[in-house]
């Protein structure tokens, strides 16, 4: 018997960059900004730091131009965890990727520390000549 370990990186490196404001307003999606560079500024991961500004970025301009809107509920999570899986062939690797993104596994790290790996392992009949 083999045990298939698969290990799923879902690094969340800028998990606090959802603007609190709608559209349009220019000074809040500013401070917004500004305080989401200050918290990448703080990351020691120098190419951790890099993707976070990277994203406040996005943000800031998504919340500018009104197409992103804070979606922070249970539900919409589970889904875009599971559309995260998609990028997967269909099969065996979707399928414990979308076990990983509904709880299944162990689960080590957090956002503050700068990502969560998530581990599963399963055992699979070993092949026979």
């Amino acid at each position: 018997m083999n045990t298939l370990a698969c290990s799923l990186f879902s690094v969340a490196l800028c998990g606090s960059l959802v603007p609190a404001v709608a559209a349009g307003d220019q000074p809040s999606v500013q401070a917004q900004y500004e305080a989401d560079r200050q918290a990448c500024l703080l990351r020691s991961d120098p190419v951790a730091r890099q993707d976070c500004l990277r994203e406040a970025g996005a943000v800031r301009q998504e919340a500018l131009r009104g197409q992103r809107a804070p979606t922070t509920d249970a539900a919409t999570l589970a889904r875009n965890a599971l559309v995260r899986c998609q990028v997967h062939p269909a099969g065996t690797e979707r399928e414990l990727c979308e076990r990983m993104a509904s709880g299944e596994g162990r689960v080590q790290g957090d956002v503050a520390s700068g990502g969560v790996l998530r581990e599963l392992s399963v055992t699979v009949p070993g092949l026979r000549p």
